[in-house]
């Protein structure tokens, strides 16, 4: 074989080479083509998502209204007193001494509210003065209590508006206890009247040795009680 047909052989054979890989480079270079459907996906379901959350409503500020805490009405226990066969006074104080100021008429009722420690005076409310209290005895023919008094309030101390007096009628100085208060003799007049609170008091002469006890006395509002005798048992009256 010449030398020229082999050449060309050679050259031929190198063409069909290149060709053969120029071909397979392209399928290579150019990207595989994927239907629509396959490449449109959908993003992940666990995806944060770009809508903003919705917010509560702003509700105006509400203002806490206090409350009054109730204040428990005081009943008083069911004690009556009735003013039978006839009216029953109503005092300004647990005793006769003090002033009248109505009358419980016979037949007619009160709510007793409390006793007083002056036996057998019981605390009421006065009809004809409203929010007003008086005291009217259970101690007499004319009154008629139902309940139980024990189970009433004790009212202890008693105010005495009015004041009395002791006259010392002798002409020896006395002494009254409690409270060490002198009353002068007979012959110091008007000094020998000497104002008191209402209550029980013990005299004693001062002007005889030892001081010995008079009497006791009992005090009461508007009295005014007279002492006739001295320390030695002497009586006087006075002038």
């Amino acid at each position: 074989m010449s030398s020229k047909p082999r050449k060309t052989l050679l050259l031929t054979l190198l063409l069909l080479t290149l060709f053969s890989q120029a071909c397979s480079l392209s399928r290579q270079i150019v990207p595989e083509t994927l239907p629509s459907s396959t490449r449109t996906q959908s993003p992940p379901t666990d995806a944060p998502s770009l809508v903003p959350p919705t917010l509560p409503p702003v509700l105006p500020a509400i203002r806490a209204v206090p409350t009054r805490t109730p204040i428990p009405t005081l009943v008083p226990p069911a004690v009556s007193i009735t003013a039978v066969n006839g009216d029953l006074a109503i005092r300004t104080g647990p005793a006769t001494n003090f002033d009248a100021v109505a009358m419980l008429k016979a037949g007619n009722s009160l709510p007793v509210y409390a006793r007083s420690i002056e036996d057998g005076w019981l605390q009421v409310p006065i009809p004809s003065q409203r929010g007003a209290l008086g005291w009217i005895s259970s101690r007499t023919g004319y009154s008629q209590v139902d309940g139980y008094v024990l189970d009433l309030p004790l009212i202890s101390t008693v105010e005495w508006p009015f004041g009395a007096y002791l006259r010392n009628c002798t002409p020896h100085q006395l002494v009254a206890e409690p409270g060490d208060k002198v009353v002068p003799p007979v012959n110091a007049a008007p000094a020998n009247r000497v104002w008191f609170y209402p209550g029980l008091y013990t005299l004693y002469d001062s002007d005889v040795t030892g001081r010995p006890e008079i009497t006791q006395v009992k005090l009461w509002e508007h009295t005014d009680v007279s002492i006739l005798r001295d320390g030695t048992g002497a009586k006087w009256t006075c002038p």
